[in-house]
Formats: structure tokens, sequence, C-alpha cells
């Protein structure tokens, strides 16, 4: 049996360290303590107790000690396998490796599912996915796998992007970070073109996919967001000279904008006619545009088989209407003809010329109010006096008037004179009926404007018309 050599505890024989005090054992011969035999020359009490006689004896780990240590090294490797564990599962490149699979393999909604795409643009899915497939797939793997290089030795929060092969905005990925920024999720978002679309005719309905939409003029107008592939464009347009169509293959590139002209398949003709005042009418309905309105007739649809004529109203009253034609009867020269009877416009002339006395009722009476509003704005009686029958009630009227202007600050501003109707009375009197609108400002600054309708009773006298009346049938006034 073996002591130890430092404080006396009764050791094993295959003991090299007291499990009291822990010092190392020489190989030593048995010795004893307190009586027992002891190899001569060894000291009775131990050097090390003889020497460290105030070492305190090591106390055992107690069980709490040891069930504390037990909790930490296992929430430590719990915690190292959680972030094993959450360092693969967002892996960005298991992303990108999934997304490469799916465009190697061909799988279009797979691929749809892993890229993000805004729900108001038009997409046709088949087509997006091999225009990346076969253009841009490989360009743009290169840039994802740089830019998650870069995250991993300088991450940052901004968004990236990811061009095509022409420099065009292609993707944008995202990132998120994720529990205090330890880790980052990427999502991969397809960036549309903006398309625009113009129409060599007005309110056009244009039809991309299932979106519908009438444009108003030739200048292109924003139609919609749009995924880059190959679709099919249509519209329709109609004009008083029939329907249109337009159908045609459009193929979208990645791009900040793509313009589609639409152009329709017309044609135009000339027309020549002896009635420019002459309605026109195009399959029985009424354009309501007279010849004269008219540089060309169309566009019409190609290969149209619409029939048209014009028509006219003499001062009979009596309606007159051209030959039928067609966009086949136009000649190479004078265009598509809408003529009228030579007799027709005889008449026409005949029944004009006899109301040619009325029509000269109607410019003296026009002559009148231009002289007018330089009497009333000038104070001068003698502007209109050459209009008027000298001694008739209106003569003595505006002169009274007018000479009760002289010390007033008055002024009158005639916007419009419209004769509206030349009536016979006799075969020396005429009433011409007019509208007339003017502004009347006075000498406080208050402007009025004035609608008049009037009544002028004109007759002949040594053959020059003159004013005898003047009856005011309404008046309305606004102020300003």
């Amino acid at each position: 049996m073996n002591y130890c050599t430092a404080c006396g505890t009764k050791l094993t024989a295959d003991q090299h360290f007291c499990t009291e005090c822990g010092v190392k054992q020489s190989p030593a011969e048995d010795h004893t303590i307190a009586g027992k035999t002891t190899p001569e020359n060894v000291p009775t009490q131990p050097v090390e107790q003889q020497t460290r006689s105030d070492r305190q004896p090591r106390k055992p780990m107690t069980k709490r000690t040891k069930i504390l240590i037990g909790l930490a090294t296992g929430i430590i490797l719990l915690l190292f396998g959680t972030h094993q564990f959450l360092s693969s599962y967002f892996d960005p490149m298991k992303d990108l490796q999934a997304i490469d699979s799916t465009v190697s393999g061909n799988d279009i909604d797979a691929f749809i599912n892993h890229v993000n795409v805004v729900e108001s643009a038009i997409l046709d899915e088949e087509s997006y996915f091999h225009y990346i497939r076969d253009n841009e797939w490989d360009g743009a793997r290169e840039q994802y796998v740089q830019i998650l290089d870069d995250q991993e030795e300088n991450p940052s929060p901004l968004d990236q992007t990811i061009h095509s092969r022409d420099g065009e905005k292609l993707f944008t990925v995202k990132t998120e970070p994720l529990v205090f920024g330890l880790y980052s999720t990427y999502s991969l978002e397809a960036i549309p073109t903006k398309l625009t679309v113009s129409s060599s005719m007005k309110d056009t309905e244009i039809t991309v996919s299932d979106k519908s939409e009438t444009i108003q003029a030739e200048e292109p107008e924003e139609f919609a967001n749009i995924y880059p592939g190959t679709y099919t464009i249509s519209g329709a347009a109609q004009n008083d000279f029939g329907s249109f169509t337009y159908e045609n293959t459009m193929i979208i590139h990645a791009a900040a904008e793509h313009n589609q002209a639409i152009e329709f398949a017309t044609n135009t003709f000339g027309f020549n006619t002896n009635m420019p005042e002459a309605t026109l009418f195009v399959n029985g309905n009424d354009t309501e545009l007279s010849l004269n309105e008219l540089d060309q007739l169309g566009p019409f649809p190609e290969d149209s088989d619409i029939e048209m004529y014009a028509e006219w109203e003499n001062s009979a009253g009596t309606m007159i209407q051209s030959e039928t034609v067609t966009p086949e009867d136009s000649s190479m020269f004078g265009g598509i003809s809408f003529y009228f009877d030579e007799a027709d416009l005889q008449e026409e002339t005949e029944l004009a010329s006899a109301e040619i006395e009325n029509d000269d009722a109607g410019e003296m009476v026009l002559d009148f109010r231009d002289a007018y509003e330089d009497a009333v704005n000038n104070k001068d009686f003698n502007s209109i006096e050459p209009f008027l029958k000298s001694g008739s009630e209106v003569d003595d009227e505006l002169r009274t008037y007018i000479g009760d202007l002289q010390d007033t600050d008055y002024h009158y501003d005639f916007t419009s004179n419209e004769i509206l109707d030349v009536e016979d009375v006799d075969e020396s009197t005429v009433e011409v009926t007019t509208n007339e609108l003017f502004t009347f400002t006075n000498h406080l600054d208050d402007v009025t404007d004035y609608d008049r309708e009037k009544v002028y009773t004109v007759i002949m006298e040594d053959e020059t018309y003159k004013i005898t009346e003047i009856t005011y049938e309404e008046t309305n006034r606004d102020r300003q």
C-alpha cells in the first residue's frame, strides 16, 4: 500500500497522482506512516506536507456545476448546428442552381415560379421563357454569381441589376436581411418593357393577349407593361367609309420602351363635283359633311364595296341627288364624280337671282352695324345717318341716343353680327332678322355681354335701302 508523499492519503499501487491533493507520486519503495515501516533516511512526515502545510485539498465538482457545464456545452452545439443549417438553408447558390436547372430542363412552370413578375404586366410564360433561355440566361447567370460573390465579401442591402446582352435592365436581385442581418434571402424580379402604340387612324382599339384599349391619336400612347417574347397584336377602327382590321406579330426585347405602329391597309380617292355645297352620303348614311369640307374621299378599307352619293336642297326646298358611285368608279385623273343635272343647277341659279335684292338688304344692315359701332364709340351720329330714313322714328331715336353719349365714358365692342333671315314684306319693304353679340363697358369699368335678336325694317328709297324701324325681339345679358 502506498501513501501520498505530500498529504499522506492512502493510494493504490497503480495511482500515479494523489486523488486528494493532485501531487504526482514518485516510484519510491513502500513506506509507512504513523508507526508503519518506511525506507531508511525517509522522514516520518511527508516532505511536501512539511513545506506546504497550509495547502487546502481540491474539492470535487458539484453535481450542479456539472449540469450547468453540460447545458452550456449543449447550447453551444445547438447554436452551431442551427447556424450551419440556416447557412445552408439560405444559401443563395442553391436558389440559383434551382433556377439554372429549370432552364436547362425546359421546365417553364418551375422557372416562372422562381421569378417574381409584375401582376399587371402582359406575360406569355412560354414565349418569355424561350426568350430568356435562348438569348439571356448565360449572361444573366454569370452576373447573378458575381452579385452573390460581391455580397459575400461586402454585404449590402441595396438591390442589384442584371442586364441583358444589349445592356438593358433584365432582372433585379432584391436582398432581404434576416435574423439581425446574419442571413439574407435573395429574389429575382423580372423587369418588363413599356409598350407604346401608335395608329394611322384615330379611335383604334388595340388588343394584345387579353388586354384591349382604345387609343385616340397618331402619336404613341402608353398601352401596357409587357415582358419580352413574341405576341400577336391586333387593331380595329371605323370611319364613315368602312371598317378596318389589322393583325401582326410583335417581338418584344428587354428594353425601357417598345413602340408598335399600327398601319391599316387603306385607299383614298380624289373627287370632283359641280355642287360643292352638296352633302356626302355613304351606304345611305348622312356623313354631315359637305363636299367642300373634304380634301379627298377616304380612307377606305381595301377592297371595299361601299356606295356613295351627294345630296343638296335647292331654294324651293327640293332635295336633289347625284348618281350613286363606288370606289371602282374612280378615274385616273378626275377621281370620283358627284355631278348634278344642269337643268337643276340652272333653276337654282334663277331662284338665287330673284333673291339678290333681299341679299342686298341684309348686306346693308351688316354695313350699318359696322358704322353704328363707330358712331357710339366716337359719339358721331353722322356715321350712321346715310343708313336711316330721314324723319323716321328710328332716325330720331338714334340721333338723340348718340347725342346723350357726348359726356359719357362708355365703350362698345361688337363681336358678331349674323343675318338669320331676310323676308319680303311687299314689293318695296324687307324685314332683316339678325343676331348681334357685343360687350358694353360703362364708366365704372363694369362689363356686360349682350346677346340680342333684332328685326330691321328696310325700304327701297331712290334705289337705296333705308332703315325705317328696329325692333328688339330678345335680349340676354351676362354681367362679368
